[in-house]
């Protein structure tokens, strides 16, 4: 009977087979993030919202948000969101390679006008509410409009919130805790208490969390006049 012969590894096979092990181990497992847009830039048409070169959503008009839309970054990808124009494609803002926190939910809004187009990435991460309460945070995002005072049923809430756009460690609050119900928000004029906007009938519900936010222009008109817009995150 003849005897088998021994199976020989040269060395440099157990090399390559460490350096494909290393290689296996060492990539990155993709990165998971919850983004929704909100569109408070007066004067820009519809937009459509794209997330790592992907379409996510289609026409979303001033004053709209999308819910949350996921973005998957594989291994050494970066994130990123773009917004076009829904009407001609063309690049309208990005935002690249922030430094995200995955499975964390984010807020992209983009403000001022078409011809300034800003934009900033909100983390929308809070602790629950207690029983019978709303979270509530609000943000500045009227171009035109003074540094504002919030009144919910005629009592100040937020107090001097200047304009994101030019104070962006100044123009957005944290999330606070309100009884649920419904609320008359008003907009005076820090400063001044002059009354500018007001809008009926909020209504917070229990558990739920909300973006208050000033939208339009001071100046504005029909559509574009100073507003209250209302996000719902939860």
């Amino acid at each position: 009977m003849k005897s088998k012969k021994p199976i020989h590894f040269h060395f440099s096979h157990y090399i390559c087979v460490i350096l494909l092990l290393a290689t296996l181990s060492c990539k990155k497992a993709p990165a998971t993030y919850k983004v929704m847009l909100v569109h408070a830039s007066t004067g820009t048409a519809k937009v459509d919202f794209y997330l790592q070169g992907n379409i996510a959503e289609r026409n979303i008009l001033f004053g709209e948000n999308t819910g949350y839309l996921e973005a998957i970054v594989e291994g050494d990808d970066k994130f990123v969101a773009e917004i076009k124009a829904s009407a001609t494609g063309s690049l309208l803002a990005t935002e690249f390679d922030p430094q995200l926190i995955a499975d964390a939910h984010y807020s992209m809004y983009i403000f001022g006008n078409t011809a300034e187009l800003s934009k900033v990435l909100l983390n929308d991460e809070y602790e629950e509410p207690q029983t019978g309460h709303a979270l509530v945070r609000f943000v500045h995002m009227s171009a035109d409009a003074p540094a504002l005072d919030v009144l919910a049923n005629g009592v100040p809430v937020v107090t001097n919130k200047a304009y994101y756009g030019n104070s962006k460690f100044n123009g957005a609050t944290g999330f606070q805790e309100v009884l649920s119900g419904k609320y008359t928000i008003s907009f005076q004029t820090n400063g001044t208490g002059d009354m500018i906007m007001s809008a009926a009938d909020i209504n917070l519900e229990a558990g739920k969390v909300y973006t208050l936010y000033a939208k339009g222009l001071l100046n504005g008109t029909g559509a574009h006049a100073l507003d209250l817009g209302v996000v719902r995150m939860k």
